[in-house]
């Protein structure tokens, strides 16, 4: 079974929804019309398996240095799973990453502004 088409990701309650752009071997990269979001996929298997997701935003700003100019730049997301080929189930694989992904999200959201804040 592949990822659905187009993938529909919500940023600050606005729905992006980027179609297939792309695909191939253990790749898909799926992308809005106008290039400001993109996710893309990719499996890497090898003598571990590795799982990524990469989320990107692109945009304009201004440049903090001279007012009179803006220039393109970007952030990016990633998640990556990286197990060995055998001793985890998925099911296991997903328990794990779901548990980051809640503490990330929580409510109160203090972990991520920890992360972001640079602190250790």
């Amino acid at each position: 079974m592949g990822l659905s088409d187009p993938q529909v990701w919500t940023v600050n309650a606005v729905d992006k929804t980027m179609p297939r752009v792309s695909s191939g071997d253990g790749v898909a990269k799926f992308k809005l019309g106008d290039g400001t979001f993109q996710v893309d996929f990719r499996h890497n298997y090898g003598k571990r398996g590795r799982h990524n997701v990469k989320f990107t935003q692109n945009k304009i700003a201004a440049d903090p240095f001279n007012t009179t100019r803006n220039e393109a730049v970007s952030m990016t997301v990633n998640l990556t799973v990286d197990v060995p080929i055998q001793g985890f189930t998925i099911a296991e694989q997903g328990y794990v990453v779901a548990a980051l992904l809640a503490e990330l999200a929580a409510s109160s959201a203090a972990l991520t502004t920890q992360l972001l804040g640079g602190e250790i």
